[in-house]
């Protein structure tokens, strides 16, 4: 890794017992600090692309929290995690480079998309994007990021 970049943690969890059931993919803003957090239909370190939507930070206790949601609004499960790098790639988007997703790296970031519903403008979203080669179970993590 690189000493100019920290690692930091980050983790998804499968929000489920709600109307729609989606991921919650959180990453530590600074080690031990608030998670910047999407909401993905997908698992977003398991799919090329998926849609997400930019939640509110979430408190750092849900990078290890598996169980009921207060408020009676569903539970979460943990379905990937680990440690990994994030950083600023230009002015709107961020790198996200994981060390056990099956992408070598993430592509995070606002992009223009067109809604479904005839003549309607398009409208700014985020998207995960994997890029980079797949990675096999026995491909070590970078020791250093890979930069687009």
């Amino acid at each position: 890794m690189d000493d100019d970049l920290p690692t930091i943690r980050y983790v998804v969890l499968h929000h489920f017992g709600v109307p729609e059931p989606h991921f919650d993919f959180m990453i530590e803003s600074k080690p031990g600090g608030p998670l910047y957090t999407w909401r993905c239909p997908y698992i977003p370190t398991e799919i090329a692309v998926t849609p997400a939507t930019r939640l509110p930070n979430h408190r750092p206790i849900y990078l290890d929290y598996e169980g009921p949601v207060s408020g009676g609004r569903g539970r979460v499960t943990r379905v990937a995690g680990g440690r990994c790098l994030f950083f600023r790639r230009d002015f709107r988007s961020f790198l996200f480079v994981p060390d056990n997703a099956r992408y070598a790296q993430y592509l995070v970031g606002p992009v223009w998309a067109r809604p479904l519903a005839a003549n309607a403008p398009p409208q700014l979203w985020w998207a995960i994007e994997g890029s980079g080669e797949q990675r096999g179970p026995d491909d070590a993590w970078p020791t250093e990021p890979r930069r687009p």
